[in-house]
């Protein structure tokens, strides 16, 4: 018995050291990170400091993120999963439901409490949840707008409002868009959240195809282009479902995307106790301690040899930005041709229902000229940026070559990329989730274009279409469409 309780003793001692450690570290996260939002620690600072700070954050994101997305508390104080296997788009938000709180809010939020985002009873966002639009019926003074994308319409992350907190349903883009249409003269507008996380040009085209598009509407948009650039800058076939950085945000690809999505969501949605206990186990081991210092440490150490072979220093340089190689370009145009084939898709399907379509690269921070301090925070690295860019320069150009086949389904595509470039305030809460400033600017555009559209009942002549940047040397972004 000697030996086993020696290794149990230290079994317990490695424990109880841990869970000092992981106090200690849990402290400095949430010094950190602050109360309004996922705030990434500067990549310019490469200090040690910085370098932990970084590190830390990316570690116990990986445990906090969880709650995020998949387990949500609700009012009666449980805590329920938010997303819900799809046959045909893979997943969709979960039913009758609160489906985000803000990382601190989810833990804090007390019993009762109507803070964060709730879906009704078809999983549909409403922008009034007391006052719940019925998609199966519309009057005939009603000019209805469905509106497909991802987290950043669906409101999730919107964390830099002036709550302090996210923000609930009255404060997404078509919440705030409704409002500015107000009612016109013998006619009332309806404007449809069908925002889903991590939805791409994909499982849009795939849920309104087989949903959306057979109830009554007016006019369809699809706001989006930046999910369509992480999936393309993150395609990877060799990673499986199983791996530990594996999120529905990354899903290997656009070919293997239903497969892929349905074997994760029966993942997350089984529940049979040796999975539970599995599921424990992983995000336990994720979020320990001494294994997180341990890749800290591992990661020093490498950096430390690099910077000895190369006998220089590796410090972020802010302005640096590598063009991506061919082969990256290559996958990166790829992508591109599936984001407006899908849309296409998308218009054929509206024109078959009378309605027409109208496609809206979306703004992204990477292209602002004054961030501020804290937008400056979540840039990515100057790879990750030149890739982004090369996407939608990608898109743009492909957009503009379509041009023809969008007018012949009666739709269009416009360039909105750009459009927050010249806000000198917080207009984001990340790369692409947008404050409240952001969110408003975005709606009053979106509004203007609505309106055009109910009173002309075309989207021809009333939007620039996109067109290729005819000088070369035009910065990112600022194409012939910007007005």
């Amino acid at each position: 018995m000697g030996p086993l309780l020696t290794i149990i003793a230290a079994l317990c001692a490695l424990v109880a050291l841990d869970v000092l450690l992981g106090l200690a570290l849990r402290r400095f996260y949430r010094r950190w990170v602050p109360t309004g939002g996922l705030q990434n620690p500067s990549e310019s600072d490469d200090s040690l400091r910085g370098r932990f700070k970084r590190h830390l954050k990316t570690a116990l994101d990986a445990h906090y993120l969880f709650n995020d997305h998949k387990d949500v508390r609700q009012e009666d104080g449980r805590y329920r999963k938010t997303i819900l296997f799809d046959p045909y788009a893979g997943w969709r938000w979960g039913l009758d439901a609160r489906v985000f709180l803000d990382r601190r809010s989810n833990i804090k939020t007390s019993a009762g409490s109507r803070a964060g985002l709730y879906t009704d009873r078809f999983g549909i966002l409403q922008n009034d949840p007391d006052r719940p639009v019925d998609l199966g019926r519309k009057d005939a003074d009603v000019f209805r707008v469905f509106v497909l994308g991802g987290s950043y319409l669906a409101g999730l992350a919107s964390l830099h409002t002036e709550s302090g907190t996210g923000i609930a349903n009255d404060g997404t883009i078509t919440a705030v868009t409704e409002r500015l249409l107000g009612n016109d003269v013998g006619r009332r507008y309806e404007v449809v959240n069908l925002g889903v996380h991590a939805y791409r040009s994909i499982n849009e085209f795939a849920a309104y195809a087989t949903e959306f598009s057979h109830y009554p509407h007016d006019l369809v948009i699809a706001f989006h282009g930046y999910t369509d650039a992480v999936l393309a800058r993150l395609d990877a076939p060799s990673r499986t479902w199983s791996d530990a950085g594996y999120s529905p945000v990354n899903v290997l690809n656009l070919i293997s995307w239903n497969e892929d999505a349905i074997r994760q969501m029966r993942w997350l949605n089984g529940r049979p106790p040796a999975r539970l206990i599995a599921s424990l186990i992983v995000q336990s081991l994720r979020a320990a301690s001494i294994p997180i210092l341990a890749r800290f440490a591992a990661s020093e150490a490498v950096r430390w040899r690099r910077r000895r072979k190369e006998g220089s220093s590796l410090a972020v340089v802010e302005d640096a930005v590598p063009a991506p190689g061919e082969r990256t370009l290559a996958q990166l145009r790829a992508y591109a041709d599936r984001l407006v084939a899908n849309d296409l898709r998308i218009s054929a399907i509206a024109a078959v229902e009378g309605v027409p379509f109208v496609s809206i690269l979306q703004p992204i921070l990477i292209t602002k000229r004054t961030p501020t301090e804290q937008e400056r925070a979540y840039l990515p690295d100057p790879s990750h940026t030149a890739q982004y860019r090369a996407f939608y320069e990608a898109a743009r150009e492909r957009y503009a070559d379509r041009h023809d086949a969008f007018a012949t389904f009666g739709a269009a595509s416009v360039d909105w990329s750009g459009l927050l470039d010249d806000r000198t305030g917080q207009a984001y809460s990340d790369v692409v989730h947008y404050s409240d400033t952001g969110i408003r600017e975005i709606a009053k555009r979106l509004a203007d274009l609505i309106r055009s559209v109910a009173e002309a009942g075309t989207v021809r002549g009333l939007v620039t279409p996109l067109r290729k940047t005819e000088d070369p040397a035009v910065p990112f972004g600022k194409t012939a469409s910007r007005r």
